[in-house]
């Protein structure tokens, strides 16, 4: 008898729709951060723009020295800018040391910590989740949404992606430590989010976060119906999950009250204080439904929204729509609890920057977004796989649809990157995307300024003098012209004017008590001259106008004295 031959078994060949999906997974993460940085390159032609760049890089004597000892120290201890965030300081300064006063530097490093997020992001959701599909669309819609732009595009806007970093670092801390909690791993966790408030105080909501992801995707709150059969982590009662909380909490409460002394020692609540309580509530109803609108039909974003107060019907409409969405997601709690975890994130993230407690003059902006938006996306994400295989709908058109979303996100990204080029383009484009902008106005009139197109600036100076009579910026310039003109009393009227807006900016308020001693110079009052010149050589011994006005005051009092 011959002997059998022995059959040795093959391995099966996968199916062509099998073997391209295992290559889509390997490639398409890269092929994800190489959108963003196609959709971001005009980054690298953009510069600095006047408008907190000065007080974060290019005017901060401490920063342009680099990451030095001493610029260590100062970090940690200051208050500058009207925020504890040494973190952010120590990035912008550690830039300069690299890269020196290169914007390109500057705006590499932004990008870098951007795409960095976007990967922790993915890795987060993958992690919890089987549904990688679902991961990379929710990561590609916040790697390339419009919204993120501002953070990612305005240099000074470092502590939005550092923070965010540290954030995410967190909850992947956190769900290591909710495999085998321990001491170590929770230490590990109040660092990261430590860490996170040294940049930010944005992610000052972190431990509620945490509380909200114990429901869902880590299934480790009792009672509630839902339980993750990946990770199939030992569930707790609410009361246990809120106590494991506290420390966080902790550091949350330190991190408020350090940034409510800090904003109000630079004024920026100070300032707001006039507005109504009534009024911050009515905008932050309608500001949460304005995110959402943007969320979806990402056009004509500005980098600076002017303050306005929301009609009955605006905020009656917010209500109508805040209402209807809270309900449906409560009643798809048990079927698909990723709706009420990422509706409940996005409004609890917001809360910080919703303008309860009003800091600075804008409505809303972009910025705010970049973490509480990631709610959206991500229920979005979720509730569009879920539907179209209800609805039995190919993955090929699933992919074709999810491609053009993406594709059109990154094209309006793109252009958004483009309007930071420079000062003069961006508030050109706010003021055509926003009205009665008195901050837009300005700093377009500064910057043509700057560029010696005195007669233009001077049209917007004088425009934003009348929208806000008391705005410090355009007051000042208002009256260098009326002085210039020879109307030294009503330059004088305007100088005061702006004085007590130009208090809450130290050089501005020095250039505003110079300038008004050379226009009580030009009516011949030496005393009130003389006495605006020494205010603001205490405020900047280096005014060359201040010294240049006294020298003359003395002389021509020894002129009258030999008479």
């Amino acid at each position: 008898m011959s002997r059998a031959k022995r059959r040795i078994p093959k391995r099966p060949v996968p199916k062509p729709d099998q073997s391209e999906r295992m290559i889509g997974k390997k490639v398409a993460l890269p092929l994800l951060l190489t959108a963003v940085v196609i959709a971001y390159f005009p980054l690298f032609s953009n510069s600095f723009v006047d408008f907190d760049d000065p007080v974060y890089i290019t005017g901060n004597a401490h920063i342009r020295s680099g990451l030095t000892l001493d610029t260590w120290n100062w970090a940690w201890t200051t208050w500058e800018a009207g925020n504890w965030h040494p973190l952010t300081w120590v990035s912008h300064a550690l830039d300069v040391t690299l890269f020196g006063m290169n914007s390109v530097g500057h705006h590499l490093t932004s990008l870098l910590l951007h795409l960095v997020n976007v990967v922790l992001l993915y890795l987060l959701l993958s992690q919890v989740t089987q549904r990688k599909q679902c991961c990379l669309a929710a990561s590609a819609i916040f790697a390339l949404h419009p919204l993120a732009v501002e953070s990612v595009a305005w240099a000074a806007e470092r502590k939005n992606l550092l923070s965010t970093l540290f954030f995410l670092l967190a909850i992947g801390a956190y769900g290591w430590y909710c495999r085998r909690p321990g001491a170590g791993r929770y230490v590990a966790v109040a660092l990261m989010f430590a860490l996170g408030l040294c940049a930010k105080p944005m992610v000052i909501t972190l431990p509620f976060v945490l509380l909200l992801l114990d429901y869902w995707p880590l299934g480790r709150a009792k009672g509630l119906g839902y339980s993750n059969r990946v990770l199939q982590l030992p569930q707790r009662s609410i009361g246990e999950l809120v106590v494991e909380k506290i420390p966080l909490l902790g550091l949350s409460a330190a991190s408020a009250i350090v940034t409510l002394v800090a904003q109000s020692s630079a004024g920026a609540i100070e300032s707001t204080k006039g507005l109504p309580w009534g009024s911050r509530i009515a905008n932050a109803i309608f500001t949460y439904m304005a995110y959402i609108r943007k969320a979806v039909w990402p056009v004509d974003l500005a980098p600076f929204y002017p303050w306005f107060h929301a009609s009955g019907l605006q905020v009656a409409v917010a209500l109508l729509f805040l209402g209807t969405v809270s309900f449906l997601v409560w009643r798809e709690r048990l079927r698909r609890p990723y709706l009420i975890i990422g509706w409940l994130y996005y409004l609890g993230t917001l809360v910080p920057v919703i303008g309860l407690i009003q800091v600075g003059r804008q409505a809303m902006a972009d910025r705010y977004t970049y973490i509480p938006l990631v709610g959206i996306f991500v229920a979005i994400t979720w509730l569009a796989d879920d539907l179209a295989s209800l609805l039995k709908v190919p993955t090929a058109t699933r992919a074709v649809l999810a491609a053009a979303v993406i594709i059109v996100l990154a094209a309006l990204t793109r252009k958004q990157v483009e309007l930071w080029h420079d000062d003069i383009k961006l508030w050109s484009y706010d003021l055509k995307v926003t009205s009665d902008n008195v901050v837009a106005e300005d700093n377009l009139g500064i910057a043509l300024l700057q560029q010696e197109r005195t007669e233009e600036a001077l049209t917007h100076f004088y425009r934003a003098s009348l929208l806000q009579p008391d705005d410090a910026i355009s007051a000042v310039n208002v009256a260098t012209d009326l002085l210039r003109q020879g109307r030294g009393r009503e330059a004088i009227a305007k100088y005061q004017a702006a004085l007590p807006g130009a208090a809450f900016v130290p050089m501005l308020l020095a250039t505003t008590h110079s300038n008004l001693g050379s226009a009580f110079l030009s009516v011949g009052d030496l005393e009130q001259a003389r006495s605006h010149y020494e205010i603001a050589l205490r405020l900047n011994p280096e005014d060359k106008v201040a010294q240049s006005g006294l020298r003359r005051i003395q002389q021509q009092s020894a002129a009258t004295d030999q008479r």
